[in-house]
């Protein structure tokens, strides 16, 4: 980026701070407005990076399994005899490690003797490179050969395998994500919000905006101002909704304190100020663009306009010329020069496109003066714009007669009467 350029951008920024400080009632509702969405949004998105996103703090995590026994007639989630726990620890092929808490050092007690005392819940860790179902196809293995060795406590009993991160987190993502879902609906209110205030502003600054137009102001340049005033007024209400975010975050953790996991890591990280100044400047471009659209939607019509216009007589000069075919192909019999009939044929087109030109500034003028008091950007004298149009509609003229005047003189003298 040149310096020029840098120097450019740097005066719509300041041109925008000043512009957000004239209007203070706007700009405080608009950050009032944003500070909102945008910090609800961080406030969730930080419970969300700390539930859901964020590694669990063990090393190598993705590795960690826990360990449910399995009845089939009893549920997926029971306990693990201490037998069966010793049993598995020692005949896999596929954990690391294997540990559980409270495993007894003697079984006196009968009902742990015959296997049928479940307490035990073992958390494992996967060698390098086991999968989740190869650990479960390893384990299922062991279990079919307990059940034939001990048919009275281990018949239609296995082990159900489930990482540590499914077990701990697994139950709340679909909530949290839920939450984080409709916070974003309130952010996207927000936006509609304060974009519909920027197009009532707008309206107020037609005159500020013709004034600048008329001093050379290029329409980008214009919509390059309305989107940084956009991007700035987002970016302050990023900072005041990270101010917000941290009390939500403390709100949330309160409520959520026993429901969801992991809510001790909640906290304002570099990953939640990151997503804190991204959904503030994806929030200005949205609702910037509202008005910004506007502008070039006028000019798009505009023209649109021109090309319809210039379409239109084009067609009605050149079928008024080709009408006059039989008339050239007469006076070319009685020995007409082709210049003087081209001459005369575009002479006379071109008087009925100069009154057309004429008349059609004249309407233009007067509706500018309506449009000027309705429409920012619009202003009661244009010249420039008057005479390049005029320039353009008169050589769309000049050609709509000037080729089929050409192409009527080239008509053999013998075919221009049937042309009548």
């Amino acid at each position: 980026m040149d310096l020029l350029n840098m120097e450019s951008i740097i005066k719509d920024i300041r041109y925008g701070f000043r512009s957000l400080l004239n209007r203070p009632g706007f700009t405080a509702v608009a950050l009032i407005a944003l500070a909102l969405g945008i910090g609800a949004n961080t406030a969730i998105f930080s419970l969300v990076n700390a539930v859901v996103l964020q590694p669990l703090p063990f090393p190598d995590p993705d590795r960690l399994v826990w360990v449910w026994g399995n009845i089939s007639n009893g549920g997926n989630r029971a306990s693990v005899a201490p037998l069966d726990y010793l049993d598995f620890r020692s005949q896999n092929k596929t954990f690391e490690q294997i540990a559980a808490s409270g495993v007894p050092l003697t079984f006196d007690d009968l009902d742990m003797k015959i296997r049928r005392a479940h307490f035990l819940r073992p958390i494992g860790r996967l060698k390098e490179g086991v999968t989740l179902v190869q650990a479960q196809a390893d384990t299922d293995l062991i279990a079919a050969a307990l059940e034939e060795q001990f048919p009275d406590s281990n018949t239609g009993w296995n082990l159900r395998l489930v990482s540590l991160r499914e077990q701990l987190v697994g139950g709340s993502r679909t909530t949290v994500f839920i939450l984080f879902g409709a916070v974003g609906f309130v952010l996207l209110i927000a936006c509609a919000n304060v974009a519909n205030l920027l197009l009532v502003r707008a309206a107020a600054r037609q005159k500020e905006i013709a004034m600048r137009t008329a001093l050379g102001a290029s329409r980008w340049r214009i919509v390059r101002q309305m989107i940084t005033e956009s991007l700035l007024l987002s970016i302050l209400g990023g900072v005041l909704g990270a101010v917000l975010a941290v009390w939500g975050v403390q709100l949330l953790v309160s409520l959520s304190e026993g429901s969801l996991p992991r809510t001790a890591d909640v906290r304002i990280d570099t990953t939640v100020l990151a997503f804190t100044l991204l959904i503030s400047l994806l929030t200005g471009l949205l609702f910037g663009l509202a008005p910004a659209f506007r502008t070039t939607l006028l000019a798009l019509f505009a023209a649109l306009a021109m090309i319809l216009a210039a379409t239109g007589i084009y067609g009605v000069m050149s079928y008024s010329v080709t009408q006059r075919t039989h008339e050239i192909g007469v006076r070319m019999a009685l020995g007409a020069r082709r210049v003087d009939v081209m001459k005369l044929v575009v002479r006379h087109g071109m008087i009925l496109a100069l009154v057309g030109v004429v008349l059609g500034l004249g309407g233009a003028y007067a509706l500018t003066r309506v449009m000027s008091s309705l429409l920012f950007g619009v202003t009661e004298k244009d010249p420039i714009t008057f005479g390049v149009v005029a320039a353009l509609l008169i050589a769309v003229s000049f050609i709509a007669c000037f080729v089929p005047a050409r192409r009527a003189t080239k008509v053999d003298l013998l075919e221009a009467p049937r042309y009548e």
